[in-house]
């Protein structure tokens, strides 16, 4: 099946690919050569490397350190208490990833996962298993633990607290890791991301142990060397094809970040370092823009993928701004704004995001947030490096603000205007979402392709969009009605990615003979639906949504109208050439439920009913139990939080009118018709109390609105 599957991408390649991934392996060859003989060309020097570092990272200077407990105590406070519980946690084998408490005291394992034992041999990484060996092993684990991110909040007690110990541990699990793991070998150098994402950990914690003493020349020239082997693999591993989207812009951000501290030099490192600036630059510009819609939405088609990119754009500008080129990246400054201005839309009232889309926990910034799903903090940091108030999301900081822009920053921050609850809505055509917020409720309603570079035939493609065309995620009064499932891992029981990846983890319809997309293995997909058609409408007192998907012998549409602090009403109208089955899928909050037959019921105020019209329908209300991933909800990589989920299974002879509504008890009666005659309308008449909203096909009749829009 994989050399099938081979065969199917290489007639999609263009002759240029092809000389690429042929270039790569004759590289490899070259590669091999080197880290037999272990030798090295090219001399290395430390000299000022610790300050160059510090460049990069405002916050760690010394004036700005004093100034913050100075000027801004409550802040410093914060900051320090922060990074000394994280430090705490590190040194005492607590450090929590991906679900799973890492031990770093005494010897770590590089290149094992810890959490089933598997350990990836110390031999040429190009002959290495990633995913094809057998069992459940994960390869994110050993490279989320060589990340090294921990070792900045290990660096920042230091320069806070002025723990000592935690700079030693610095010292110790930085060098110890350069021993175990030489250039080419294991399975830390697999991927040109980990190598990117581990270099900018460690140029942070070097500019926060600057001023430290136990730095040695012998620690500080083989922490050069390594650093100077990062960026030259870097710069022959960009991933143009195999993945040019949050891959491609975070190598060139780390690619750009190394090449910074050696450009100064005018021996044959600074002149490799110049030509990897300039090439990470070019890459930057180019491909930084292709990585959203026309309507600044993330390709991927998942929010934390959308962040995860933004974050490394952000990175990449700021050192572009540092190494004194502060007009070399000023194209990229319009795309950032208007990405962080999109993903604004999609925030909750609580100051959270939706999990949309795969996820990996994965940050950027080598901080560890409070909340995987809170992206405020990045919003706060861009809205000062972009000179941009209106991209604040919420008046705190953040750390990524204060290391990045410094005390200036912080002052920058506080003089701006305070942030106000306004009504939001957004329909994003492009990339295919209607996004409807207030104080308290939220609507978001997909109609959007899978994800971006999936193909109508055959050939696989790995994307990190799910299939979840015609979903709907709904908050009410704050509280979460329905709620994508998120994902629980890359490389575990395969059933599991299987799930929540598919229709049923998600709140849309599975039709027989009918799917958005085909599942090709693990993270893959081929046979992408046509591009979904989508419209809307927002009144002061309703929000209104419509999607279209056509296959060759079935149509569905689904229409959703929202009355802000009172329900959701969805409409699904399906007609098919051929008798064919379908199911609904809701994803239910983890409450106590109760199913009378007629509606779901939690509580004393909220309830969920779903009339077929027409056909009669199968109940099933699921609680998550061990065995089967139903009803759970996976919102961190790794980890697992019980809910419920409702599915309705009908048979469709020809069309169907499915109603579904959700929302309060007491709820005023929402009237739905169709101008369709062969379908039976409401038998409710219109009232002259009653307003109607004809909206693609549907009449939805409201009662006058006697709440307010939140």
């Amino acid at each position: 099946m994989d050399i099938i599957n081979k065969l199917k991408k290489l007639r999609r390649m263009s002759a240029k690919e092809v000389r690429s991934r042929l270039g790569g392996q004759l590289r490899k060859r070259t590669e091999r050569r080197r880290w037999r003989n272990a030798t090295r060309s090219i001399r290395v020097h430390s000299d000022g490397l610790l300050d160059r570092c510090r460049q990069l990272v405002p916050g760690t200077l010394a004036q700005s350190d004093s100034e913050l407990q100075t000027d801004f105590p409550s802040y410093y406070r914060e900051f320090s208490g922060v990074v000394r519980s994280h430090a705490d946690k590190i040194c005492n084998g607590h450090w929590r990833m991906l679900g799973h408490d890492f031990d770093l005291r005494d010897q770590v394992q590089w290149n094992a996962d810890p959490c089933t034992g598997y350990q990836w041999d110390s031999t040429f990484y190009g002959d290495l298993p990633l995913y094809s060996a057998p069992g459940e092993r994960d390869v994110k684990y050993p490279w989320e633990l060589s990340r090294h991110q921990f070792l900045v909040e290990l660096g920042f007690d230091l320069l806070l607290n002025g723990e000592h110990q935690s700079a030693t541990r610095v010292r110790e699990l930085l060098l110890d890791w350069i021993a175990k793991n030489r250039v080419y070998e294991g399975i830390n150098w697999t991927s040109a991301l980990e190598v990117s994402m581990r270099s900018t950990s460690w140029i942070w914690s070097l500019a926060a142990t600057t001023d430290w003493q136990g730095w040695t020349d012998e620690d500080l020239q083989a922490i050069a060397e390594s650093l100077y082997d990062h960026g030259d693999y870097l710069a022959h591993h960009f991933s143009f094809y195999s993945s040019p989207y949050n891959h491609l812009i975070g190598e060139a951000a780390g690619l750009l970040a190394i090449a910074t501290l050696f450009l100064e030099q005018d021996d044959q490192v600074g002149e490799h370092a110049r030509r990897w600036y300039d090439l990470a630059c070019r890459v930057l510009l180019e491909f930084g823009p292709k990585q959203f819609y026309q309507d600044h939405f993330c390709v991927e088609q998942a929010t934390g993928y959308h962040y995860f990119t933004l974050g490394f754009l952000l990175l990449g500008y700021s050192a572009s701004r540092r190494s004194g080129s502060s007009t070399k990246l000023e194209g990229l400054r319009e795309i950032i704004q208007n990405g962080f201005k999109t993903g604004a839309l999609f925030r909750r009232a609580d100051g959270t995001w939706p999990s949309i889309g795969d996820l990996d926990s994965a940050r950027s910034f080598p901080l560890k947030p409070a909340n995987d799903w809170c992206f405020d903090s990045l919003h706060s940091a861009a809205s000062v490096l972009l000179d941009d108030p209106s991209l604040k999301t919420c008046d705190s900081p953040g750390q990524e603000l204060y290391w990045l822009t410094g005390v200036e920053g912080l002052r920058k921050f506080e003089s701006g205007p305070k942030t106000k609850a306004t009504q939001r809505t957004g329909l994003l055509k492009d990339s295919g979402y209607v996004i409807a917020g207030g104080r308290k409720d939220l609507m978001i309603f997909d109609a959007g392709s899978v994800s971006h570079g999936l193909f109508p035939d055959a050939t696989p493609s790995t994307a990190h969009g799910h299939a979840d065309t015609l979903q709907v995620i709904y908050d009410l009064d704050g509280e979460r009605m329905l709620e994508d499932a998120g994902m629980p891992f890359y490389g575990g029981e395969p059933e599991w990615v299987k799930h929540f990846r598919s229709t049923a983890a998600h709140n849309t319809v599975a039709i027989e003979g009918a799917p958005f997309v085909q599942w090709a293995g693990r993270l893959a997909w081929s046979h992408e639906v046509e591009r979904p058609e989508i419209d809307a409408e927002f009144h002061r007192d309703a929000w209104l949504a419509f999607g279209k998907v056509v296959w060759p012998e079935v149509v569905h549409e689904r229409s959703v109208c929202c009355i802000p602090g009172e329900g959701m009403w969805i409409a699904d109208w399906i007609k098919t050439q051929q008798p064919r089955g379908a199911t609904w899928y809701w994803q239910l909050p983890n409450t106590s439920m109760h199913d009378d037959g007629k509606e779901v019921r939690w509580g004393d105020r909220y309830s969920m009913r779903c009339d077929t019209i027409g056909a009669k329908q199968n109940r099933q209300l699921t609680s998550a139990e061990p065995s089967s991933p139903k009803g759970w909800r996976c919102f961190g990589y790794g980890e697992r939080s019980p809910a419920n989920q409702f599915s309705i299974d009908c048979t469709i002879q020809k069309e169907l009118l499915v109603l579904t509504s959700i929302g309060r008890i007491d709820r005023r009666k929402l009237v739905v018709q169709t101008r369709e005659e062969s379908l039976p309308a409401s038998n409710n008449p219109e009232t002259p109390e009653q307003r109607l909203l004809r909206f693609r096909g549907f009449s939805w009749s409201l009662p006058q609105p006697q709440s307010v829009i939140q």
